[in-house]
């Protein structure tokens, strides 16, 4: 069967993303700065917004590291490093991160949140 559809669609059409992504795919890659905004409906989930001093960087919304800045609010400090590809016990593989939060409602300092897929 044909496809009689007809691409009528020109720039107008077409959807561009306004957000300045960290770049995360390199090992070691890490990102310090402040929560600055927090989209819980983003494009792709989650969208948590770090300011780091010298511009504004959207986190992308993977499953590790949405889980582990679950408890990150506007105003944390937040370090994220990049460990890199590794394998979950059921082989797949996935990009691991460090994450640490520095709350503005505490004094305590960083904590880390888990480092690895349970």
């Amino acid at each position: 069967m044909e496809n009689k559809m007809i691409d009528d669609f020109n720039d107008e059409d077409k959807i561009v993303s306004n957000s300045n992504l960290w770049d995360y795919k390199d090992e070691g890659n890490t990102i310090i700065g402040f929560v600055v905004e927090i989209n819980e409906e983003g494009t792709y989930g989650r969208e948590i917004v770090v300011d780091n001093g010298d511009e504004q960087k959207t986190i992308p919304s993977l499953t590790a590291l949405n889980t582990k800045l679950s408890h990150a609010k506007v105003g944390d400090k937040i370090k994220i490093v990049s460990l890199g590809k590794v394998r979950s016990m059921n082989k797949k593989e996935y990009w691991d991160f460090e994450v640490f939060i520095k709350s503005t409602e505490e004094e305590e300092g960083p904590k880390e949140v888990m480092s690895k897929e349970m």
